[in-house]
């Protein structure tokens, strides 16, 4: 079985640990996924920066209930084959688990 490949999107920021306030906006054939940014690490970002991803002819997307101890407890979907908790990461290859969870 092969795994997916995992291409990190994120250098130099990231969002805010505690409360980033994501928020999906669909504007034409983009999908904008808004959240604040992670001023404890990266000092060059105020409290209320926002970063904007956007996704091309995006199909489908999901937000989920994941957290760090449920990534440790290898209890979220990549949580044994994504290189690391809490980075962005455009997901390629052969994916077996794509359609999960089924809620």
């Amino acid at each position: 079985m092969s795994h997916p490949s995992f291409n990190r999107l994120n250098e130099g920021w990231n969002a805010e640990p505690n409360a980033p306030h994501p928020r999906v906006m669909v504007s034409g054939s983009y999908l904008l996924l808004e959240f604040f940014l992670n001023s404890f690490q990266f000092q060059r970002f105020a409290p209320d920066d926002q970063g904007i991803i956007r996704f091309l002819d995006c199909s489908r997307y999901r937000f989920g209930a994941t957290n760090d101890e449920g990534w440790c407890l290898g209890q979220c979907r990549y949580s044994k084959t994504a290189p690391a908790w809490g980075e962005f990461y455009e997901i390629g290859g052969t994916d077996s688990r794509l359609d999960e969870p089924a809620d």
